[in-house]
């Protein structure tokens, strides 16, 4: 039941990785083609996607590096 819960964790951490880059990647995208336009409603969506990104990308290593974590505690725990 354990390593189910691992395998789990570790994909959710990957999909959140991913899509943290993603969406980091398109929020910068985003800031850099309207930096011309004054006014433009368009730049504050693209920092909102900036930070969004960003957050889900440092939680998704937060995440992944628990899941390495349980997993070098359960396999410590088998050996002895």
């Amino acid at each position: 039941m354990k390593e189910k819960t691992v395998s789990a964790i570790s994909y959710l951490a990957d999909v959140m990785v991913l899509s943290g880059a993603i969406f980091l990647t398109i929020g910068t995208d985003v800031m850099i083609a309207t930096a011309g336009v004054i006014g433009s409603p368009i730049q504050p969506l693209g920092t909102v996607i900036s930070v969004l990104g960003t957050t889900l990308l440092t939680s998704g290593l937060i995440v992944n590096r628990r899941r390495r974590h349980m997993r070098s505690e359960q396999d410590g725990r088998s050996r002895e």
